[in-house]
């Protein structure tokens, strides 16, 4: 009944099994159902592979709690300056406890009002982790339309220009794009390409250390998820920080 009725498991009669649906949660299910077996005083042997989901889920729950930790801390204690290596432009009052958040929760959200400087955050953001080893490259997530603006801004913010590389134009194109790619500071890419490449995003991902921006997020924001931000949620994990 719990499996069946309550999780919506399948019954396969003939081998007594049931089986996950496609749609299925599994870590947060896999808990509930280790939950039941163990209220209903039931041995329970796990396989390496759920163990392994187990300890994941664990381990991002405890990174989770340690970031609420944090933030809590500089939202009571703001930080009032950040020393941001090798960038020149002069952060506004407001965007020095902002850049601070960032850097300090490992995976945040800026969802400041339009022309707050938002992109001058990210990139601050990206050149502390730089400077401290945790990342090397940037892949921001946006509308073609943006990708001037974000080439324009790393060059007003850098002392030294970064290298930039977008990924577009024909699939043979893209290809020679990846292999630049490797050796780039900041990546450019659409929602679009993502979905299209992300077996190449997920190898770009497994051989650099990423920051990962998504620009104009509402592009994935739907209740039921979507082509994009289901391709999004496939690569993220590879990223070193969100």
């Amino acid at each position: 009944l719990f499996l069946s009725n309550l999780l919506g498991y399948d019954l396969d009669r003939e081998t007594g099994t049931f089986s996950s649906p496609e749609k299925a949660s599994l870590p947060q299910e896999l808990r509930e159902i280790l939950q039941y077996l163990e209220e209903e005083a039931i041995s329970v042997y796990l396989d390496s592979e759920c163990s392994t989901i187990l300890e994941s889920f664990t381990s991002q729950e405890e990174s989770l709690a340690t970031a609420r930790r944090i933030g809590a801390k500089l939202k009571k204690h703001p930080v009032q300056k950040i020393l941001v290596p090798h960038f020149k432009r002069q952060l506004k009052p407001y965007q020095h406890p902002a850049v601070a958040h960032m850097v300090s929760v490992k995976h945040a959200a800026d969802f400041s009002v339009p022309g707050s400087g938002k992109t001058t955050i990210a990139l601050a953001t990206y050149a502390s982790l730089k400077a401290s080893g945790e990342i090397d490259t940037m892949l921001v997530v946006s509308p073609r339309s943006a990708f001037m603006s974000w080439e324009d801004e790393s060059m007003a913010c850098f002392k030294q220009a970064p290298t930039i590389v977008r990924i577009s134009g024909s699939k043979s194109d893209r290809r020679k794009r990846y292999r630049e790619a490797r050796h780039a500071d900041i990546v450019l890419i659409t929602y679009q390409m993502i979905l299209n490449d992300t077996d190449e995003i997920l190898r770009f991902l497994r051989n650099r250390l990423v920051f990962l921006v998504l620009d104009e997020s509402h592009y994935i924001k739907r209740i039921e998820g979507g082509k994009w931000a289901n391709a999004l949620v496939s690569i993220a994990p590879l990223a070193k920080r969100r």
